[in-house]
C-alpha cells in the first residue's frame, strides 16, 4: 500500500469471472486468495499542508481521527479543487488502494476454529459480499436474518432479554437456518449474543449451525493491526483479551463465525458500520431462498424499513 495512512476506506468490487474460480475454494489457501488483491480496494484519508484546508486537520487529529502525521501530503487543488473545506466527508476526502486485511481469525487462546473476516469499505456492493460469504466463504444461504441492534454502552443486560436470546433467538436461528447479525464486538449486545451462540452450540444435539455474523466498524476494532497483511493472513493470531479499556477500541467477539470490518475512513467511532449494514440486510432480504413466507421471528420487532425481524435492547 502506498503511504503510511490507516484512514483506509475499502471498495470490494469482485468481478464474476474471480467469482467462478474461486468456486471450489478451501479456507486457507492464500494462494486462491490473492487473486482478490486486483479486485478489492480502499481509500486512504487526504492531508493538505496546504492553509485552505484548515478545519479538518486544526489540532493535533484530522477529523478522521488519526494524527495529521499519518496523512500522505497532498496538493489541495489537485484533492479537492479551490474549495475551502471545512467538514470532513469520508466519500469525499479519501482515495482508493488495494485491501490488505481479510482470511482466517484465530482468537488467541480461545480454542476454536477460526472464524473469517474482511476489512471492506461502507460504500461496497452488498451483492458482492453475498457472493464472497457464500461462494467464498461457504456459509449456506439463509431461510432468515436476525438483526440484533444495540446495546453496546455496557455489560448489563436485563435478565428477561438474556433468556430471549439464549432460549428463543438462537433456538430458533438453528430451526429456520438464519443468519444473526450484530455488531460483533466483546462488549454489550454483540458479546451476550455471542454467548448465547456459544452455550447453545454446546448443548445442541442436531440441526443446523447458528451462523453469527460480526459487521463491525473498522475504526474501533482492538488490535486491528494484527489482521493486515497484504497477502492475507491463514491465519491472523489476534489477542482478544489483555488489554485495558479505553472506551474508544474494542475486541472482537470470539463466539462469532465471521467478521465483515466496515471502514468508512474514521477511527474510534462507533457508527461507522451503519451504511453499509443497512444496505447488505436490505439485500440479504430480497434474496428468495425457496422457503417463502415472511421473514418475521415472533421474538422480534417488526423493522419498518425492511422486512428483517430487529431486537432492540
Amino acid at each position: 500500500p502506498e503511504g503510511n495512512s490507516e484512514c483506509g476506506v475499502w471498495y470490494a468490487d469482485l468481478p464474476a469471472q474471480v467469482l467462478l474460480s474461486h468456486c471450489g475454494f478451501l479456507l486457507g489457501d492464500a494462494e486462491i486468495w490473492t487473486f482478490l488483491l486486483d479486485a478489492w480496494g480502499r481509500c486512504g484519508c487526504l492531508w493538505a499542508s496546504s492553509s485552505s484546508f484548515p478545519s479538518p486537520l486544526r489540532g493535533t487529529l484530522c477529523q478522521c481521527g488519526q494524527p495529521r502525521c499519518a496523512h500522505p501530503s497532498v496538493a489541495v487543488e489537485d484533492a479537492f479543487g479551490a474549495a475551502v473545506v471545512t467538514v470532513w466527508d469520508s466519500d469525499l476526502h479519501t482515495t482508493e488502494k488495494p485491501t490488505d486485511a481479510f482470511g482466517d481469525l484465530d482468537f488467541l487462546g480461545a480454542g476454536r476454529k477460526a472464524s473469517n473476516f474482511l476489512r471492506l469499505s461502507d460504500r461496497t456492493d452488498p451483492a458482492t459480499v453475498y457472493n464472497l460469504v457464500t461462494n467464498i466463504w461457504g456459509f449456506q444461504a439463509p431461510n432468515l436474518v436476525v438483526s440484533v441492534l444495540g446495546g453496546s454502552g455496557g455489560p448489563t443486560l436485563q435478565t428477561w432479554l438474556q433468556d430471549l436470546l439464549r432460549r428463543g433467538l438462537v433456538r430458533a436461528a438453528q430451526n429456520t437456518g438464519a443468519w444473526i447479525v450484530t455488531g460483533g464486538l466483546h462488549k454489550g449486545i454483540g458479546r451476550h449474543v455471542g454467548v448465547a451462540v456459544r452455550d447453545h452450540q454446546t448443548a445442541r444435539t442436531g440441526g443446523n449451525k447458528v451462523v453469527a455474523m460480526g459487521v463491525a466498524p473498522w475504526g474501533v476494532v482492538r488490535n486491528r493491526d494484527t489482521l493486515i497483511n497484504p497477502k492475507g493472513s491463514f491465519p491472523a493470531r489476534y489477542r482478544w483479551r489483555g488489554d485495558p479499556e479505553d472506551g474508544v477500541q474494542f475486541a472482537l467477539d470470539y463466539n462469532y463465525s465471521a467478521f465483515l470490518l466496515v471502514d468508512d475512513g474514521t477511527h474510534g467511532r462507533l457508527g461507522g458500520e451503519n451504511r453499509f449494514r443497512l444496505g447488505f440486510e436490505s439485500y440479504l432480504a430480497q434474496q428468495k431462498t425457496g422457503v417463502g413466507g415472511e421473514w418475521l421471528l415472533p421474538l422480534g420487532i417488526h423493522s419498518p424499513r425492511l422486512r428483517i425481524p430487529v431486537v432492540r435492547s
